[in-house]
């Protein structure tokens, strides 16, 4: 049975803290592909603000693309409730449990740019390559590259992105509601949840 692709779904929720860090507003044609990825701030947008950000040409990757925006809002709303209650170093720990990068990890992220296609590897456990590829002169989000890498298991990543939503948009809603009167007890509930996340069929 080949390897379930859940490092190749969860490396899309990129930036899930760029509230906290300010950066030009280049034109984006003038941006590089990590200067792109440090551009997008995810915090407080809707899915039809964040989309365009994402290249997908089938239905396939339509639907693809859909679910990685609603994995990446959710994440972000759950980092920011972490860090409004416990401060930068919960919500960046808590964002890596969750299997994605922060600003941080994207600055520092190795990038290779072979004609409009650019690959980004953060140092992120349980993370794999940000694929992304020009398009009148904006680097976007690679969901060919995603769908084909993922084939046949296209399906139960889609899933897994709506499913990974649903449990981290009830974590945030706890944290606000104070069921955890620590960061480490919202932490061992990220833990927890993720390690079910990750072996359900």
């Amino acid at each position: 049975m080949p390897a379930r692709p859940m490092t190749i779904v969860l490396c899309l929720l990129s930036c899930v803290l760029c509230a906290e860090v300010a950066h030009a507003q280049a034109a984006p044609t003038q941006l590089g592909p990590k200067e792109t990825l440090l551009s997008w701030d995810f915090e407080d947008k809707t899915a039809d603000q964040v989309l365009p950000w994402y290249q997908a040409g089938t239905e396939d990757e339509k639907k693809l693309a859909s679910a990685f925006v609603t994995q990446a809002l959710s994440t972000t709303r759950l980092a920011k409730v972490a860090r409004v209650k416990w401060g930068h170093n919960a919500a960046v720990f808590i964002t890596h449990l969750c299997h994605t990068d922060t600003p941080e990890d994207d600055s520092a992220a190795t990038v290779t740019v072979r004609g409009d296609h650019a690959t980004l590897k953060c140092n992120v456990r349980e993370m794999l390559p940000l694929f992304l590829v020009r398009r009148d002169g904006a680097w976007r989000v690679d969901l060919t590259t995603y769908a084909h890498n993922l084939g046949e298991q296209l399906p139960w990543a889609i899933k897994y992105c709506q499913r990974s939503a649903e449990v981290t948009d009830q974590i945030a809603a706890d944290i606000t509601a104070g069921k955890y009167s620590a960061a480490e007890d919202a932490i061992d509930a990220v833990k927890k949840a993720f390690a079910v996340l990750d072996v359900e069929p």
